[in-house]
């Protein structure tokens, strides 16, 4: 009986545990520092340099694939039938903004970089709260 328990026990801590290793959260957490340096360097205005946000957008633009890689089931996430659009439209705004990235990058394009830059942490932040993520 204490073998069985214990193996029940372990299999719970387990599937807690992997709740953080949902595609969504493993990615989210990898954007985070990425995303910090770009928001950092885009605070710059016209000082900012460019490269440094290249090379950062290609460390975040490897996270948020991982995120977005697979179906994302809200509900496995922890959001209630209730709020699951206004999660969708979240995600949305985070594809949205690294596809400007992209696009500015791919350009050189200053000021969509720097635009996009601007509006990112606030996105990440209401995304990372809604799905928990510290």
């Amino acid at each position: 009986m204490r073998k069985f328990l214990a193996a029940a026990c372990l299999l719970l801590a387990a599937q807690f545990a992997a709740a953080d290793d949902l595609p969504v959260i493993a990615g989210l957490k990898a954007f985070r520092a990425p995303m910090e340096r770009i928001v950092a360097e885009g605070a710059k205005g016209r000082d900012a340099d460019l490269a440094a946000i290249s090379a950062a957008y290609a460390d975040a633009d490897k996270a948020w694939k991982l995120a977005t890689g697979e179906p994302m089931d809200m509900e496995a996430y922890g959001i209630p039938a209730e709020r699951q659009e206004e999660a969708w439209r979240e995600v949305r705004m985070m594809g949205m903004l690294v596809g400007y990235l992209d696009e500015a990058v791919k350009r050189g394009d200053r000021t969509l970089m720097l635009r996009a830059a601007g509006l990112l942490q606030p996105a990440y932040d209401k995304l990372a709260a809604r799905l928990g993520i510290r």
